[in-house]
């Protein structure tokens, strides 16, 4: 069940404006050399317009995701060359490549005898090419998905990011040019958080792999029930979460995360799937009816660190700061919380003497403080026009009946495109 609420996950982090992604550019020709320089491969990876064309193409599932509509180029091409006495480079072949748009990595062997085309361009560790192994006519050797080599549970338990798995450290040839050898990243547990690398061998005459030793493929298999028994706790614990009422966490590490949540719960719900509406210039020009206006879907949170901290001084110019940048802005939203409330109010209080009438009457303005602390912050940022909103840290905030149909039709999703894809392999 690894990552089932991976997408739930990313829009509860879009919100926080943090999300933990991976970023990759857009793929370029690439000139590999082997090790002793006697051959190289040019690579000439598909074109494509941008990178959200292509994730956009590749969730609806459509041929040839993101191409550039005007280029020729329908498959990444490949020109092996090898190196004379001289210098000079003679092609010795050259064709497509069976990735989609570019592998990751090319490894070349000396004389060009054997190329090596690891993962694929924005989705390492998916698909059944994620090691091909060519000769030097182009013709396949063997080509590989993960599971041909590691057994599911291990591929399942993999470290990943947002659109790859992050199964391999840097791969190389042996010194003779014969053996393709990959370190292979092990699941990750509380216990165990970054374990070495297990180097696997392929022959590259026949695409066969040397036999991992019996010990450690059982401590791989006892790494893999381990860590994917945390993940599911965690899911579970993450769903209670983001559906059970929200109370301020006693620990002041989860703050930020806890005023994020307070935001999305005290804000109009928003169906992250609704389709954008795009308005013509004159509709833009025209100011919104009352009814239509409500707080940004994103905020700026902000956790000011409590008076006894050694960073409490940079904390509280960076507050000032940030509320000073939200002056006069159009809609803005900012939320504020401190594990020491009382201070934080006096904080508040405070800035609040220095605004000029009005200045704040496009923001909106949410502070995690107590029933006790609320009205004496209402009563200083009355002339500031600022909307105010509290997040009662002394009650829950249930959560929307909205936000957890939302949630649980995703994670439906999530389960039953899991299933399949396992009932796949």
């Amino acid at each position: 069940m690894k990552y089932v609420l991976a997408l739930i996950g990313l829009i509860l982090v879009s919100t926080a404006d943090v999300a933990r992604a991976d970023s990759w550019a857009l793929p370029e020709k690439e000139v590999y050399l082997a090790s002793d320089g006697s051959a190289r491969l040019t690579l000439t990876p598909r074109e494509l317009t941008n990178q959200l064309d292509f994730f956009e193409g590749k969730i609806e599932s459509s041929g040839l995701a993101g191409q550039y509509p005007a280029s020729a180029v329908k498959s990444p091409m490949a020109v092996l060359e090898t190196r004379d006495a001289t210098g000079a480079w003679t092609a010795i072949w050259q064709g497509k490549l069976v990735n989609d748009v570019a592998p990751v990595n090319v490894l070349v062997a000396p004389s060009g005898r054997y190329f090596v085309t690891l993962d694929n361009w924005h989705l390492m560790g998916y698909g059944d090419d994620v090691v091909v192994i060519y000769r030097s006519d182009g013709s396949v050797v063997r080509k590989m998905a993960l599971t041909d080599f590691l057994t599911r549970s291990h591929v399942r338990a993999m470290p990943r990011s947002v659109s790859s798995l992050q199964w391999r450290e840097e791969a190389s040839l042996s010194p003779d040019g014969t053996m393709l050898v990959i370190p292979v990243n092990l699941p990750s547990t509380r216990q165990s958080p970054d374990p070495a690398p297990v180097l696997y061998r392929f022959a590259l005459e026949t695409g066969a792999i040397d036999a991992i030793d019996p010990a450690m493929q059982a401590t791989i298999d006892e790494l893999a029930r381990i860590s994917l028994a945390e993940d599911e706790a965690a899911e579970q614990a993450w769903f209670a979460f983001i559906t059970q009422p929200l109370v301020k966490p006693t620990d002041p590490g989860q703050l930020y995360e806890y005023l994020v949540e307070a935001y999305r719960r005290l804000t109009p719900f928003r169906d992250p799937d609704a389709e954008f509406l795009f308005l013509s210039d004159e509709e833009a020009e025209l100011p919104p009816p009352d009814s239509a206006i409500q707080p940004p879907e994103t905020p700026w949170t902000f956790v000011l660190e409590p008076p006894a901290s050694k960073d409490y001084g940079r904390s509280l110019q960076s507050l000032n700061e940030l509320l000073k940048e939200s002056e006069g802005e159009l809609e803005d939203a900012v939320a504020i919380g401190s594990a020491d409330e009382a201070n934080l109010a006096q904080v508040l209080q405070a800035y609040a003497k220095r605004l000029k009438p009005g200045v704040y009457k496009n923001v909106y303005l949410f502070v995690a403080v107590s029933d006790e602390l609320w009205p004496a912050i209402v009563q200083s940022f009355a002339l500031s026009g600022a909307k105010l909103t509290q997040i009662d840290t002394g009650d829950a905030i249930p959560q929307s009946p909205e936000w957890i149909a939302y949630f649980q039709k995703r994670k439906e999703q999530a389960e039953a495109e899991q299933e399949a894809g396992e009932a796949a392999e």
